[in-house]
């Protein structure tokens, strides 16, 4: 594991990737990945923001309760 270590630890220091020179180049590679700009104060953006919060807070209700019965019906 130590070899693996040092090996990383010394090519780390050769290799330092630099700024990117075309920034429109960054974006269009990220455009056709599937990754577009990211507003985060759009109202879809915080409509989405608010559901998954929802949805989460729904899960952890559920869970809560499946553990309160089954944990009353246990003992």
């Amino acid at each position: 594991m130590s070899i693996i270590l040092d090996a990383l630890r010394r090519e780390r220091g050769q290799q330092t990737p630099g700024r990117s020179p075309n920034p429109a180049q960054t974006d269009a590679v990220l455009h056709t990945l599937g990754y577009g700009r990211v507003k985060p104060n759009t109202p879809l953006n915080r409509l989405k923001r608010v559901l998954g919060y929802l949805a989460l807070a729904v899960v952890l209700m559920m869970v809560l309760w499946f553990v309160v019965i089954w944990l009353t019906h246990s003992f």
